[in-house]
């Protein structure tokens, strides 16, 4: 590496270092505005056409059964009957309210979506798939989503199913 290419370098690791500290004092901010009750108010906004769903948003989510064999969105999924249908781990992760750790910071995931539904800005739903062995459904992509939306109270949310799993998820939630 010559001496340009360091110089670069160490200016892109800066600028990134700037970046995170940056975000983790606004993710320790929004912890102090949800402890204190000011963003109750906050509505998620959610993508339910498919035609404004873009999974490259979602890159590293994806597999082959929700590209190959398509997906149905449904839009409105009893929250509580969800939270049922799945693993006692990820029913509890995403029903905790503890939004922050113990000294006070965010998980940059739900300062993200925080920060995106401030904006009015709409997420993907999440992807909901079903696990044969357990017979229960499980949350493939979405968890923190969920997270801040149960926080938030929300009582119905949408989700996105792979087709190949339709049936069974319905079967369990509907």
């Amino acid at each position: 590496m010559d001496e340009e290419e360091a110089r670069k370098h160490a200016e892109e690791w800066f600028k990134d270092r700037e970046e995170r500290l940056a975000l983790n004092l606004r993710c320790k901010a929004l912890a102090k505005k949800f402890n204190s009750g000011a963003l109750d108010h906050l509505t998620p906004l959610w993508h339910i056409k498919e035609e404004d769903i873009d999974f490259l948003k979602q890159k590293d989510q994806l597999d082959e059964e929700l590209l190959i064999e398509g997906y149905t969105i449904i839009p409105a999924v009893n929250f509580d009957q969800l939270l049922i249908s799945f693993h006692s781990n990820q029913g509890s992760f995403i029903s905790d309210k503890k939004i922050a750790n113990n000294k006070g910071f965010v998980d940059t995931q739900l300062c993200r979506i925080v920060e995106h539904w401030q904006n009015e800005e709409a997420l993907i739903p999440p992807i909901i798939i079903f696990t044969k062995g357990l017979n229960q459904n499980w949350p493939a992509d979405g968890k923190h989503r969920m997270k801040i939306a149960y926080y938030l109270g929300v009582k119905e949310i949408p989700i996105i199913v792979p087709n190949i799993y339709l049936e069974q998820i319905s079967a369990l939630i509907l």
